[in-house]
């Protein structure tokens, strides 16, 4: 499955957390949850979004909008990066 091409970004990071991935953009709020919760990602295409859990396997928390192929291929995408996004999760709350 080849990735589409355009540029994902965590919000309030600056930090690109993803290789580019076609109109889908992945961020992370920085102030959700007190006490924080473990290491995670949304990604929006459009009105869609979808929350995903890196740990202990990449899983679905929540999806609004996306079909079981989008879901699959953003999946994919996060497994792929998955060192990039928790490292910058991890820059950027501690």
């Amino acid at each position: 499955m080849r990735a589409r091409t355009s540029r994902g970004r965590c919000s309030g990071v600056g930090q690109d957390c993803c290789e580019p991935s076609g109109s889908y953009k992945f961020f992370f709020y920085s102030n959700e949850g007190d006490p924080r919760e473990p290491v995670h990602i949304y990604v929006r295409e459009g009105r869609n979004v979808a929350k995903f859990w890196l740990k202990p396997t990449i899983s679905i928390a929540s999806s609004q909008g996306f079909d079981a192929r989008a879901l699959r291929e953003i999946s994919a995408i996060i497994e792929h990066n998955v060192v990039r996004i928790e490292r910058t999760w991890n820059d950027h709350f501690s």
